[in-house]
C-alpha cells in the first residue's frame, strides 16, 4: 500500500470565488506611508523617536550612551537630548526620570527599555548596526512630521 492509495472523504464543498484585476506593487514609502497612515502604534512610535532624534541634530541612535549620558549627568543630558527625545526614549515624562534616574531598579528598566527600542529600530532598518539613521528612517521621520503638521 502506498502514501497515494488512501481514500479521503470529503464532508463538504464550497465554491471557489475568482477576482480578476492586478496586483500593484507599493514602493518602500507607499507602505510606510501606509504604516503611519494607518495609526501602527509601534511605527508611529519608533517615527516619534527618530523625528526627535533629527529635531535634537543626533544623526545616530545610541541608546547605550544615551543611557550612560543620563545616569552621570541628567541635566546635561537633558540639555543635549531634550525633553521630548527623552519622553520618547524612556517611555516617562522627564521630571519622573530625573527623579528616579539614581534608582537601580529604574535603571535596569530605563536600559532594558532602551536597548528594546534600538533593536526595533535596527530590526525594522530605521537605523544601521551601528546606530546611524538609514534614508528609511528618516522618511518615517519625516512622514510623522507631515502628519503632525
Amino acid at each position: 500500500m502506498s502514501l497515494f492509495d488512501v481514500e479521503t472523504k470529503v464532508e463538504e464543498a464550497s465554491e471557489a470565488e475568482q477576482l480578476t484585476g492586478k496586483l500593484a506593487s507599493q514602493t518602500e514609502e507607499q507602505k510606510l506611508m501606509h504604516l503611519v497612515m494607518d495609526n501602527d502604534k509601534e511605527i508611529v512610535q519608533e517615527g516619534h523617536l527618530l523625528k526627535e532624534a533629527l529635531n535634537q541634530g543626533l544623526s545616530s541612535f545610541t541608546p547605550e550612551m544615551m543611557f550612560e549620558q543620563l545616569v552621570k549627568n541628567y541635566s546635561l543630558a537633558k540639555q543635549l537630548f531634550g525633553e521630548s527625545l527623552i519622553r520618547e526614549l524612556t517611555g516617562y515624562e522627564p521630571a519622573y526620570v530625573k527623579k528616579n534616574i539614581h534608582i537601580p531598579e529604574f535603571q535596569k528598566e530605563l536600559r532594558v527599555s532602551m536597548a528594546a527600542h534600538f533593536q526595533k529600530l535596527k530590526y525594522a532598518q530605521f537605523v544601521d548596526k551601528d546606530g546611524s539613521i538609514t534614508d528609511k528612517g528618516v522618511q518615517l521621520a519625516s512622514l510623522i512630521l507631515y502628519t503632525e503638521e
